[in-house]
């Protein structure tokens, strides 16, 4: 789960407002009217028009921040509850995602209207109010969520019903995003120009920072540190209050994204694709799971699914805790993993939890050196999914996997394509075994793929872990683990490929096959079979109770 960090590639200065002359005004209505008409000679041109349901209804300044003045302070209830008055927990996610709240606004940001960088797109910043979260009482001026929203238009749009949401991060202290520069931004461009599709961008997510008025620490807290107290005080204070959960408003944010998709843009807008890293990633799973219009979903650097027995795995692998996290450690979270009420919470957020819903299409785009997550956490859900699903592991990259964008952005196109054109995907299944001397995979599949690659890596650490991560904790600092994959022989008969890798005379080996396949419209989509780790053992015991608490390593 990424922090705060990652945002700081935008500035955080907040946009002042000046003394408004009559030049000034003069000059904004003409910009204004410009962009309205750029955006509708688009639009008019390419789906019969656009309707826009909440253009102003809240007053931004120039910087695009909703004044304190504008919110509404009704707090929205924090529980969902049967006939019989009990909470269904499962429903909560749905139910807040559908419950209407009149907060939901949306401003055009004229000024950072962007046309000419890429000639074939234009890009429009927003500032959206997603919804009201929690009580102002607890959570101050934060219990209203709004984001940066830019919606990237290609101007020869092949799917016209059709769009990309791409989930990220930032704070609320950020000016708007430059779509110039953005790097997100200039993704959704490319996605939009490759794809013929619309694609979004949406910021803030979650909204930070945010200071909780029962928080003794005082915090200013950000990403996973929020998530954990989220947590905390569920377990401890709330559990008749799911909605506390902060994957809660993080995914009610991406279904009002959505909705100012279609409403902006255009409204023959009915079908979703979405993509995120990390907690993003999770908003990515819970929404399609919840929100019917999703179609395809691409969740990166995201696979804690079937949330406590992974938990227990990563005990078994490390004696304690990847320092990635740290907030939840700090939280006693470790030390809950027999709490009854974390059977509530994961009737909430676990994707796991909605796979019966999870039916569309999954690209699963994981890091074989994840600081956050093991790479056989896929073991421990992969075989409940349902409906079209593949995984792939990038090699040599961790939870940050910045370096890889080139190829997920050009998997990522694939994959949407081979959806929207009706491509057949290759069925795939592989096997996974061991012995005492080495370790296969077998894939079989029904294409012949364009190319098949291997890769195998081995464990470097002298504290008996089963970890491949690619930084590890060294006296209270992550460093270099040196874990690196390396290609590894494939053997091939007819449609059947075969890795083989000997058990290592210390530590363990991780290795998985990757396969490339053409897909529609002359694009690519590469996938991989699970990992394989041999021995096939953990060097530690599970852990109970308080024994969980643990340490960072």
């Amino acid at each position: 789960m990424a922090t705060a960090a990652n945002g700081a590639r935008r500035s955080r200065l907040i946009h002042l407002m000046t003394i408004v002359t009559v030049a000034f005004l003069t000059t904004t209505i003409a910009v204004v009217l410009t962009v309205v008409i750029l955006r509708n000679n688009i639009l008019n041109v390419q789906s019969g028009g656009m309707q826009n349901v909440a253009d102003s209804s809240t007053t931004m300044p120039a910087g695009g921040r909703p004044t304190l003045e504008s919110l509404s302070t009704t707090a929205p209830s924090t529980s969902s509850s049967d006939e019989s008055g009990g909470i269904d927990y499962n429903q909560v996610l749905r139910n807040y995602c559908e419950e209407a709240d009149s907060n939901y606004s949306y401003t055009l940001l004229p000024e950072y209207t962007l046309q000419g960088l890429a000639k074939n797109v234009t890009t429009f910043v927003l500032n959206m109010t997603s919804q009201a979260w929690s009580h102002p009482d607890a959570v101050g001026e934060r219990h209203i969520w709004w984001h940066y929203l830019a919606i990237t238009i290609p101007n020869d749009i092949v799917y016209e019903d059709a769009a990309l949401v791409f989930i990220t991060d930032g704070v609320n202290t950020d000016s708007p995003p430059d779509p110039s520069s953005d790097t997100d931004i200039l993704s959704a461009i490319q996605l939009a120009e490759g794809l013929g599709m619309v694609v979004a961008t949406l910021f803030q997510v979650p909204n930070q920072p945010i200071r909780f008025t029962s928080d003794s620490s005082g915090r200013d807290r950000v990403e996973d540190a929020i998530i954990a107290y989220t947590m905390r005080e569920f377990y401890t204070k709330a559990p008749d209050q799911p909605r506390l959960l902060l994957q809660v408003p993080m995914t009610k944010s991406v279904v009002r994204a959505m909705d100012t998709v279609s409403s902006f843009a255009s409204s023959k807008i009915n079908r979703f694709y979405l993509t995120g890293l990390s907690k993003r990633g999770w908003a990515a799973w819970l929404t399609a799971a919840v929100d019917d219009r999703v179609v395809g979903v691409m969740p990166q650097v995201f696979d804690l699914l079937s949330i406590k027995e992974n938990m227990r795995h990563y005990y078994r692998s490390l004696q304690g805790w990847t320092f990635a996290l740290a907030d939840y450690y700090r939280e006693n979270l470790t030390a809950n993993l027999d709490e009854p009420l974390l059977e509530l919470a994961v009737e909430v957020i676990d994707p796991i939890e909605y796979k019966d819903e999870l039916l569309m299409p999954k690209y699963i785009i994981l890091s074989g050196n994840d600081e956050f997550f093991l790479p056989d956490n896929t073991h421990y859900f992969l075989n409940e999914l349902k409906g079209v699903t593949f995984v792939r592991f990038h090699p040599n990259v961790g939870h940050n996997n910045a370096q890889r964008r080139t190829f997920i952005l050009q998997e990522i196109q694939g994959f949407v394509t081979n959806v929207e054109e009706n491509w057949s995907f290759p069925e795939i299944s592989w096997s996974r075994s061991s012995n005492e001397t080495h370790g296969e995979i077998n894939m079989e599949t029904d294409q012949t793929p364009l190319k098949v690659t291997a890769y195998k890596a081995l464990t470097t650490n002298n504290e008996g872990r089963r970890d491949f991560r690619l930084h590890v904790l060294s006296v209270q600092r992550p460093v270099p683990s040196f874990v690196m994959y390396e290609e590894i022989n494939v053997t091939q008969s007819n449609n059947m490929f075969v890795a083989v890798t000997e058990t290592p005379d210390s530590g363990w080996a991780c290795f998985f096959i990757e396969a490339e396949y053409e897909a529609a419209k002359g694009r690519v989509l590469r996938v991989t079979s699970e990992v394989n780790i041999i021995p096939d053992i953990f060097p530690f015991e599970s852990c109970m109770g308080q024994d969980c608490h643990g340490t960072l390593v």
